[in-house]
């Protein structure tokens, strides 16, 4: 039992509780995207009806379910009625044509109230006539949240409840709701279970616990309980499916350290499992539950850190969706995606004392986010301070400043950069420090993006500059004591470039001189062309005409 705690609280508790994986990826983009109907959706269940060939998608803020057929999107049951509240999990029979909806609430629905958190209930619906046929409610004490759905051949449904110890059983012709299974090994603080699924012979359920990485096997025989013994834990585990006699796909999901679905490969009698490869995607945004359908991995966009982190996350993307793996080509390639990319922009407006604005350069910023993002990568965006970004060079001549400036996620985010201690370095395979002549004053000196820079670059990622973006190279320092830029050869905004614009005698040092200072082998063009060094794993770029290359080179360099 739980006490009437938000779901925010909770959640709380899972991100804190994995540490950082290793894993490796590779690059992977949908080759479908569904757009769901109306504002603040906040998807969380899905579901198919092989019958129909269409798909289920709920609502966790409206209470509300969707219909996707031949890619038209409609609204199966509207906001709010039959008392829903948060749409969890969802089961298509399409056999006996029932859709079965978890109902929950724990505090963060649009229809919430005290009175309504830790209440829960399983609604049964006609997939063909809408028609509500049963309703079917969790004892009215408080301290349940329905989760997942999971049917066995003879249509009867197990329930996982993520604020009890206990497996709910629902009988196909008498929907009656009984215990199943009531386990201490279920218990614990905040989010324990949480997606289910029945193995393809027929014998067990498998369950994951999300608070504490576990995997459960219950045997439909005789209920016994055994721990699955797994290679490492489930981080965040959220939905599941079969995509194979012994492979599942288990979404690691909001709290996760690296979002995304994992592949797990069982034993002959599923007593054990090896996660062994995983697919994550830019255009998977926090991910809950997964189904396949028509040879496609269906995965849902939560956006769950909009919603239950806003203060960090900011507004969500307007629109939200579910998109479509090829499922063929996914076990072709043995693996899926590649890792983020994190652009540090200046908070620092001034321009010296002469009473004029600077901030980070737009072409900076806009050519190579164009090159990154249309190869797969998400950018993510931090700051000195976190906030907002001053931006300068807004010249809307320019078609690719125009189309980033059109762009409300990507404003979004240097509008709401993250604060460095919101960032964890192992989530980026790059991070490329923008130019603009405010990162004189507020890179040099900041020494958590230093580290996260250098945490990147010791792992093997790629860290690039640009123009007087490499202001904040000059005091990164690896492991081993030493200038990340010691003895590697490196571009800037030259010294002569500064006294041609007159601002070699208003920022605080000269960049060119300061990194030969560090070690550095610097190298230049003549004023205002394109020059990109490549050094190992660090790219720079002497001016805002090297940019786009800049990010040409990384692509190659994260390609490798």
């Amino acid at each position: 039992m739980v006490s009437k705690t938000t779901f925010k609280g909770l959640l709380t508790i899972i991100v804190l509780l994995f540490a950082a994986t290793n894993y490796t990826w590779a690059q992977e983009i949908p080759d479908v995207t569904y757009t769901l109907r109306g504002e603040n959706v906040y998807p969380e269940g899905i579901a198919y009806d092989s019958k129909t060939e269409s798909l289920f998608v709920g609502s966790f803020y409206k209470g509300e379910i969707q219909h996707i057929q031949k890619g038209n999107v409609t609204v199966f049951v509207p906001a709010g009625q039959d008392e829903l509240h948060s749409v969890v999990g969802l089961f298509a029979d399409a056999k006996r044509r029932r859709l079965w909806v978890c109902n929950s609430e724990a505090g963060a629905s649009q229809r919430a109230t005290p009175e309504s958190i830790g209440k829960a209930s399983v609604h049964i619906y006609n997939l063909d006539s809408k028609a509500l046929l049963k309703r079917i409610a969790f004892t009215q004490q408080s301290g349940h949240f329905c989760n997942d759905i999971a049917l066995d051949a003879n249509g009867n449904a197990y329930i996982t409840d993520s604020f009890s110890p206990i497996i709910w059983k629902v009988g196909s012709t008498d929907f009656v709701l009984s215990e199943f299974v009531n386990d201490d090994k279920f218990r614990g603080e905040g989010f324990n279970l949480n997606g289910i699924r029945i193995t393809p012979d027929g014998k067990y359920l498998i369950t994951v616990k999300m608070n504490s990485g576990q995997l459960f096997r219950i045997s439909l025989k005789d209920r016994s309980v055994i721990e699955i013994k797994l290679n490492r834990p489930i981080d965040a585990g959220d939905g599941m499916i079969f995509s194979g006699k012994r492979e599942l796909l288990v979404v690691e999901g909001f709290g996760a350290k690296e979002p995304g679905i994992a592949t797990l490969i069982f034993s002959k009698d599923y007593s054990s499992a090896t996660i062994s490869k995983k697919l994550q995607s830019p255009k998977i945004k926090v991910p809950t539950t997964i189904t396949i359908a028509d040879g496609r991995l269906f995965v849902v966009n939560s956006q769950f850190n909009h919603l239950f982190k806003p203060e960090e996350s900011g507004p969500p993307e307007p629109s939200f969706s579910i998109v479509g793996f090829d499922l063929k080509r996914l076990k072709q390639q043995g693996g899926v995606t590649m890792k983020k990319v994190l652009f540090v922009v200046t908070n620092h407006d001034k321009l010296g004392n002469t009473g004029k604005q600077t901030g980070f350069y737009l072409p900076e910023v806009s050519h190579p986010h164009k090159v990154l993002t249309e190869k797969g990568f998400e950018i993510d965006f931090v700051s000195p301070k976190g906030g907002k970004a001053p931006m300068d060079g807004v010249d809307l001549n320019d078609p690719i400043n125009k189309s980033f400036l059109n762009n409300k996620s990507y404003v979004a985010k240097v509008e709401n950069t993250l604060a460095p201690n919101q960032v964890n370095p192992a989530d980026y395979a790059a991070i490329f420090y923008a130019g603009g002549h405010g990162t004189m004053w507020d890179f040099p000196d900041n020494e958590k993006i230093a580290k996260i820079a250098s945490a990147v670059y010791e792992n093997g990622g790629v860290v690039a500059a640009v123009c007087h973006g490499p202001a904040g190279l000059v005091n990164i320092k690896l492991s081993n004591g030493k200038y990340l830029v010691d003895g590697k050869t490196v571009s800037s905004f030259t010294n002569e470039e500064e006294k041609a614009v007159g601002l070699a005698n208003v920022v605080p040092f000269l960049l060119e001189s300061m990194l030969i200072e560090r070690g550095a082998r610097h190298t230049k063009a003549p004023l205002w062309q394109s020059h990109v060094e490549v050094s190992e794993r660090l790219v720079t770029g002497q001016n805002p005409a090297s940019a786009e290359q800049v990010g040409k080179a990384m692509v190659k360099l994260l390609s490798k």
